[in-house]
Protein backbone atom coordinates (compact mmCIF):
# COMPACT_ATOMS: atom_id res chain seq x y z
CA UNK A 1 0.00 0.00 0.00
CA UNK A 2 1.36 3.20 -1.35
CA UNK A 3 1.80 6.09 1.09
CA UNK A 4 -1.21 7.74 -0.29
CA UNK A 5 -3.55 5.29 0.25
CA UNK A 6 -2.02 4.98 4.42
CA UNK A 7 -3.04 8.48 4.29
CA UNK A 8 -6.17 8.69 2.57
CA UNK A 9 -7.47 5.65 4.64
CA UNK A 10 -5.99 7.17 8.17
CA UNK A 11 -8.10 10.41 7.11
CA UNK A 12 -11.24 8.62 6.44
CA UNK A 13 -11.01 6.79 9.22
CA UNK A 14 -10.77 10.15 11.58
CA UNK A 15 -13.41 11.35 9.91
CA UNK A 16 -15.95 8.50 9.87
CA UNK A 17 -14.72 6.29 13.20
CA UNK A 18 -16.56 5.25 16.10
CA UNK A 19 -17.56 8.81 18.38
CA UNK A 20 -15.85 8.61 22.07
CA UNK A 21 -18.40 7.25 24.91
CA UNK A 22 -17.86 9.84 27.57
CA UNK A 23 -19.77 8.49 31.02
CA UNK A 24 -20.99 11.57 32.88
CA UNK A 25 -20.24 11.16 37.00
CA UNK A 26 -24.06 9.77 38.56
CA UNK A 27 -25.45 9.71 41.93
CA UNK A 28 -27.06 6.88 43.94
CA UNK A 29 -30.09 6.73 42.04
CA UNK A 30 -28.96 7.18 38.77
CA UNK A 31 -29.29 11.07 37.88
CA UNK A 32 -26.11 12.94 37.14
CA UNK A 33 -23.85 14.69 39.03
CA UNK A 34 -24.02 18.60 38.61
CA UNK A 35 -20.52 20.19 38.16
CA UNK A 36 -20.03 21.59 41.65
CA UNK A 37 -20.37 18.01 43.09
CA UNK A 38 -17.14 16.81 40.92
CA UNK A 39 -15.13 19.74 41.43
CA UNK A 40 -12.26 18.26 43.75
CA UNK A 41 -13.56 14.98 43.88
CA UNK A 42 -10.33 12.98 43.62
CA UNK A 43 -8.38 15.59 45.80
CA UNK A 44 -7.52 15.33 49.80
CA UNK A 45 -8.85 18.72 50.66
CA UNK A 46 -8.49 20.79 53.80
CA UNK A 47 -11.79 20.04 54.80
CA UNK A 48 -11.46 16.55 54.38
CA UNK A 49 -8.92 16.77 56.31
CA UNK A 50 -10.58 19.04 58.92
CA UNK A 51 -13.15 15.95 59.30
CA UNK A 52 -10.70 13.28 60.03
CA UNK A 53 -8.15 14.28 62.15
CA UNK A 54 -8.77 15.30 65.64
CA UNK A 55 -8.65 19.48 66.73
CA UNK A 56 -5.53 19.75 67.98
CA UNK A 57 -4.04 17.90 64.93
CA UNK A 58 -5.56 19.66 62.52
CA UNK A 59 -4.74 23.02 63.96
CA UNK A 60 -1.07 22.29 64.47
CA UNK A 61 -0.79 21.36 60.78
CA UNK A 62 -2.65 24.82 60.07
CA UNK A 63 0.40 26.68 61.78
CA UNK A 64 3.11 24.41 60.03
CA UNK A 65 1.22 25.11 56.91
CA UNK A 66 1.68 28.83 57.41
CA UNK A 67 4.96 28.56 58.85
CA UNK A 68 4.77 29.22 61.98
CA UNK A 69 6.04 25.89 63.32
CA UNK A 70 7.74 22.89 61.81
CA UNK A 71 5.51 19.87 61.33
CA UNK A 72 6.36 17.42 64.66
CA UNK A 73 5.73 13.17 63.85
CA UNK A 74 2.92 13.14 65.42
CA UNK A 75 1.23 15.29 63.09
CA UNK A 76 2.63 13.88 60.22
CA UNK A 77 1.83 10.80 61.19
CA UNK A 78 -1.76 11.35 61.59
CA UNK A 79 -1.89 13.08 58.22
CA UNK A 80 -0.39 10.00 56.37
CA UNK A 81 -2.40 7.52 58.35
CA UNK A 82 -5.58 9.73 57.22
CA UNK A 83 -4.67 10.23 53.79
CA UNK A 84 -4.31 6.51 53.10
CA UNK A 85 -7.44 5.63 54.46
CA UNK A 86 -8.78 7.79 52.31
CA UNK A 87 -7.14 6.79 49.59
CA UNK A 88 -7.88 2.87 49.84
CA UNK A 89 -11.68 3.29 50.45
CA UNK A 90 -11.36 4.49 46.35
CA UNK A 91 -9.70 1.45 45.77
CA UNK A 92 -6.06 3.54 45.66
CA UNK A 93 -3.04 0.84 46.04
CA UNK A 94 -0.35 2.58 45.04
CA UNK A 95 1.24 6.20 46.03
CA UNK A 96 3.81 8.68 44.12
CA UNK A 97 6.25 10.98 44.87
CA UNK A 98 5.42 13.27 41.62
CA UNK A 99 7.55 16.17 40.55
CA UNK A 100 8.76 18.09 37.42
CA UNK A 101 12.89 17.79 36.47
CA UNK A 102 14.38 19.67 33.96
CA UNK A 103 14.09 17.36 31.84
CA UNK A 104 10.95 18.12 29.60
CA UNK A 105 8.71 15.20 31.26
CA UNK A 106 6.95 14.44 34.76
CA UNK A 107 8.90 12.10 36.93
CA UNK A 108 7.31 9.16 39.40
CA UNK A 109 8.01 5.97 41.10
CA UNK A 110 4.67 3.71 42.41
CA UNK A 111 4.93 2.19 46.21
CA UNK A 112 1.96 0.08 47.29
CA UNK A 113 0.61 0.59 50.99
CA UNK A 114 0.91 -2.75 51.68
CA UNK A 115 3.87 -4.26 53.93
CA UNK A 116 5.28 -7.16 55.42
CA UNK A 117 5.53 -7.62 58.93
CA UNK A 118 7.84 -10.64 59.88
CA UNK A 119 7.71 -12.96 62.91
CA UNK A 120 9.82 -15.35 64.52
CA UNK A 121 7.82 -17.84 66.33
CA UNK A 122 9.03 -22.09 67.47
CA UNK A 123 7.04 -22.87 64.91
CA UNK A 124 8.64 -20.99 61.94
CA UNK A 125 8.49 -17.47 60.71
CA UNK A 126 4.83 -15.84 59.93
CA UNK A 127 4.58 -12.79 57.66
CA UNK A 128 1.61 -10.38 58.94
CA UNK A 129 0.20 -7.89 55.87
CA UNK A 130 -0.29 -4.42 57.00
CA UNK A 131 -1.56 -1.43 55.56
CA UNK A 132 0.93 1.07 56.15
CA UNK A 133 1.59 4.94 55.27
CA UNK A 134 3.94 7.01 57.82
CA UNK A 135 4.35 10.45 57.77
CA UNK A 136 7.92 10.84 56.56
CA UNK A 137 6.90 8.14 53.27
CA UNK A 138 4.91 11.26 53.09
CA UNK A 139 7.05 14.09 53.59
CA UNK A 140 9.93 13.05 51.69
CA UNK A 141 10.80 10.39 48.91
CA UNK A 142 14.18 9.15 47.94
CA UNK A 143 14.38 7.05 45.56
CA UNK A 144 17.14 5.82 43.54
CA UNK A 145 17.81 8.96 41.06
CA UNK A 146 21.37 8.17 39.34
CA UNK A 147 19.89 8.77 35.74
CA UNK A 148 19.19 12.53 37.22
CA UNK A 149 21.77 15.24 36.79
CA UNK A 150 21.56 15.94 40.58
CA UNK A 151 21.55 12.32 42.65
CA UNK A 152 19.85 14.89 45.60
CA UNK A 153 17.32 13.66 47.95
CA UNK A 154 12.70 14.77 46.76
CA UNK A 155 11.26 16.86 49.04
CA UNK A 156 7.70 16.87 49.50
CA UNK A 157 6.01 20.53 49.05
CA UNK A 158 2.08 18.85 49.46
CA UNK A 159 -0.18 16.06 49.19
CA UNK A 160 -3.16 16.40 47.91
CA UNK A 161 -4.14 15.33 44.40
CA UNK A 162 -5.23 11.75 43.90
CA UNK A 163 -6.17 9.79 40.52
CA UNK A 164 -8.53 6.57 40.86
CA UNK A 165 -5.57 4.34 40.74
CA UNK A 166 -2.74 6.02 42.24
CA UNK A 167 -2.49 8.73 44.91
CA UNK A 168 -0.22 11.31 43.53
CA UNK A 169 1.98 13.20 45.96
CA UNK A 170 3.05 16.57 45.20
CA UNK A 171 6.42 17.67 45.71
CA UNK A 172 9.65 19.63 44.54
CA UNK A 173 12.70 18.27 43.66
CA UNK A 174 16.13 20.21 44.99
CA UNK A 175 19.46 19.58 46.39
CA UNK A 176 20.99 19.04 49.26
CA UNK A 177 22.23 23.04 49.05
CA UNK A 178 18.19 23.88 48.27
CA UNK A 179 18.64 24.59 44.51
CA UNK A 180 16.24 24.05 42.21
CA UNK A 181 16.43 20.99 40.06
CA UNK A 182 12.74 20.94 38.94
CA UNK A 183 10.53 23.88 37.42
CA UNK A 184 8.32 24.02 40.36
CA UNK A 185 10.45 25.30 42.87
CA UNK A 186 11.34 28.35 40.63
CA UNK A 187 7.87 29.08 40.27
CA UNK A 188 7.42 29.14 44.14
CA UNK A 189 10.23 31.25 45.15
CA UNK A 190 9.35 34.10 42.84
CA UNK A 191 5.56 33.80 43.50
CA UNK A 192 6.94 34.19 47.27
CA UNK A 193 9.21 37.35 46.20
CA UNK A 194 6.12 38.63 44.70
CA UNK A 195 4.25 38.49 47.16
CA UNK A 196 6.18 40.14 49.80
CA UNK A 197 6.61 42.67 47.52
CA UNK A 198 2.93 43.07 46.81
CA UNK A 199 2.87 43.02 51.02
CA UNK A 200 5.08 46.14 51.33
CA UNK A 201 3.51 48.40 48.81
CA UNK A 202 -0.23 47.41 49.82
CA UNK A 203 0.96 48.49 53.37
CA UNK A 204 3.22 51.61 52.22
CA UNK A 205 -0.30 52.62 50.16
CA UNK A 206 -2.58 52.07 52.89
CA UNK A 207 -1.20 52.95 56.34
CA UNK A 208 -3.79 51.53 58.61
CA UNK A 209 -4.06 48.48 55.88
CA UNK A 210 -2.06 45.81 58.08
CA UNK A 211 -1.62 43.37 55.69
CA UNK A 212 0.28 40.39 56.08
CA UNK A 213 -0.44 38.13 53.28
CA UNK A 214 -1.74 38.19 49.47
CA UNK A 215 -2.99 35.62 47.31
CA UNK A 216 -2.29 35.04 43.43
CA UNK A 217 -5.55 34.91 41.77
CA UNK A 218 -4.37 34.76 38.54
CA UNK A 219 -5.58 31.79 36.33
CA UNK A 220 -3.27 30.00 33.10
CA UNK A 221 -4.28 29.73 29.30
CA UNK A 222 -2.65 26.58 27.81
CA UNK A 223 -2.92 26.28 23.81
CA UNK A 224 -2.51 22.82 22.26
CA UNK A 225 -2.77 21.61 19.11
CA UNK A 226 -4.78 17.91 18.19
CA UNK A 227 -3.65 15.50 15.74
CA UNK A 228 -5.36 12.37 15.31
CA UNK A 229 -3.82 8.59 16.49
CA UNK A 230 -4.01 7.26 12.52
CA UNK A 231 -2.49 10.47 10.97
CA UNK A 232 0.13 10.58 14.14
CA UNK A 233 0.98 6.77 13.10
CA UNK A 234 2.10 7.80 9.82
CA UNK A 235 4.43 10.27 10.73
CA UNK A 236 8.07 9.40 12.63
CA UNK A 237 9.37 12.05 12.84
CA UNK A 238 6.66 13.73 14.85
CA UNK A 239 6.76 10.79 16.98
CA UNK A 240 10.53 10.58 17.50
CA UNK A 241 11.34 14.91 17.64
CA UNK A 242 7.59 15.95 18.68
CA UNK A 243 7.28 18.31 15.75
CA UNK A 244 7.17 17.87 11.69
CA UNK A 245 10.30 17.68 10.24
CA UNK A 246 8.85 16.33 6.79
CA UNK A 247 5.65 18.08 5.36
CA UNK A 248 4.52 21.66 3.83
CA UNK A 249 2.56 24.05 4.72
CA UNK A 250 -1.26 23.78 3.55
CA UNK A 251 -2.54 25.81 1.17
CA UNK A 252 -4.91 27.44 3.38
CA UNK A 253 -3.99 27.75 7.39
CA UNK A 254 -3.67 30.96 9.23
CA UNK A 255 -3.82 33.88 6.72
CA UNK A 256 -7.63 34.94 7.10
CA UNK A 257 -8.14 33.83 10.88
CA UNK A 258 -11.63 32.95 10.11
CA UNK A 259 -11.49 29.83 12.01
CA UNK A 260 -10.98 31.80 15.62
CA UNK A 261 -13.46 31.68 17.71
CA UNK A 262 -15.06 29.19 14.71
CA UNK A 263 -16.73 25.99 15.54
CA UNK A 264 -14.67 23.18 17.52
CA UNK A 265 -15.08 19.79 15.29
CA UNK A 266 -17.32 17.06 16.95
CA UNK A 267 -14.30 14.84 17.53
CA UNK A 268 -12.08 17.48 19.39
CA UNK A 269 -15.17 18.33 21.45
CA UNK A 270 -15.11 14.52 22.74
CA UNK A 271 -11.67 14.64 23.63
CA UNK A 272 -12.35 18.07 25.11
CA UNK A 273 -15.50 16.91 27.08
CA UNK A 274 -12.93 13.82 28.36
CA UNK A 275 -10.40 16.37 29.54
CA UNK A 276 -12.53 18.20 31.41
CA UNK A 277 -14.15 15.42 33.24
CA UNK A 278 -10.96 14.32 34.74
CA UNK A 279 -9.62 18.07 35.59
CA UNK A 280 -13.03 18.60 37.22
CA UNK A 281 -12.90 15.67 39.51
CA UNK A 282 -8.60 17.05 39.88
CA UNK A 283 -9.88 20.28 41.36
CA UNK A 284 -9.03 22.20 38.02
CA UNK A 285 -11.24 24.39 36.51
CA UNK A 286 -11.39 24.82 32.60
CA UNK A 287 -13.61 27.67 32.14
CA UNK A 288 -13.59 28.17 28.43
CA UNK A 289 -12.45 27.02 25.49
CA UNK A 290 -12.62 28.13 21.74
CA UNK A 291 -10.37 28.00 18.42
CA UNK A 292 -7.60 29.39 18.19
CA UNK A 293 -5.71 31.07 15.01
Amino acid sequence: MSAYELCKNALVKAATGEKREIEYLRKADGSPKYLSEIYSENVFTLKMMAKALPKPIFSSFLKQQRGRQNLDKMTADSIAHTVCVWAMDRRVMHYTHWFQPQTGATAEKHDMFLSLLSSFTPGGEEVTPIDQFSGSQLLQSEPDASSFPSHRMHTTFECELSSMSILYILLVFISYNGDALDKKTGLLQSNEVLLCTVVELVNLLELDAHVEHVYTTLGTEQEFFLVDCMMYALQPDLKIMGCMLVGQLPPWHQQLEDHYFGHIPSCMMYMISELELECLCLGIPIKTHHNEV
